[in-house]
């Protein structure tokens, strides 16, 4: 873990309307830069069936990219990945049709019975296939512990659920100071309403994009 001054400036916010000749001054953003204040590493881990032919296709480059240029940049979080040898396994087809929760138990077991060395430093993202993926339909993705299984291949949704390894609540968890998301950390809002990583999606296209002041607060202060 590495700390370093954060570097804060303003920039001011200007609006124009037909009706006025000149920009009037709605108020000012506050910018914060600095270096990451905390490094965390992940291993992805592929899953298919026992009875499939083939691993589902997942574009890890993208997804290193994303976490730290597009999502846990902003609150300060360098995402690198694992150099773990065991980097795929298999499931009985039946151990499929578990519920969401049950199956990462399973797939992490799994990984153990197969060779896996679990280390405790490490937060594991296990990538299903399209044949696990079908009988999860009440779920993008689940999360516990140190380790989380994606069923729809998202980046989206894996920024979500190591989200949750790292603390953070949904925003529409009442109670919790990671749920926030107005500036004063004072407010959680309804499911479905924004487009923060805590959120859940609306629809089939998913924008989630950003993460909150007090997010970013609730990761590094806990």
């Amino acid at each position: 873990m590495r700390t370093t001054a954060p570097t804060e400036g303003y920039i001011n916010v200007f609006v124009r309307h037909h009706s006025i000749t000149e920009n009037k001054k709605i108020g000012r953003l506050q910018v914060e830069s600095r270096r990451p204040e905390r490094e965390e590493t992940y291993a992805v881990v592929l899953v298919k069936t026992d009875d499939e032919t083939n691993y589902p296709s997942f574009d890890k480059e993208y997804l290193k990219t994303f976490l730290n240029t597009n999502s846990f940049n902003q609150i300060f979080i360098e995402w690198t990945p694992s150099n773990q040898e065991k980097d795929k396994i298999s499931i009985c087809s039946s151990l499929a049709k578990s519920s969401s929760g049950e199956l990462l138990d399973e797939i992490r077991n799994a990984y153990r019975a197969q060779g896996g060395i679990f280390n405790s430093n490490y937060s594991y993202i296990f990538i299903t296939s399209d044949s696990v993926s079908k009988n999860i339909a009440t779920a993008n993705g689940v999360a516990r512990g140190q380790f989380c299984a994606i069923f729809n291949r998202s980046v989206i949704t894996t920024v979500h659920e190591l989200g949750h390894l790292l603390g953070l609540s949904h925003i529409f968890e009442d109670g919790q100071q990671s749920t926030r998301i107005d500036f004063r950390c004072k407010r959680t809002v309804n499911k479905f309403r924004t487009t923060n990583f805590m959120d859940y999606p609306t629809g089939e296209n998913d924008r989630r994009n950003w993460f909150s002041r007090c997010q970013c607060r609730s990761i590094h202060t806990e």
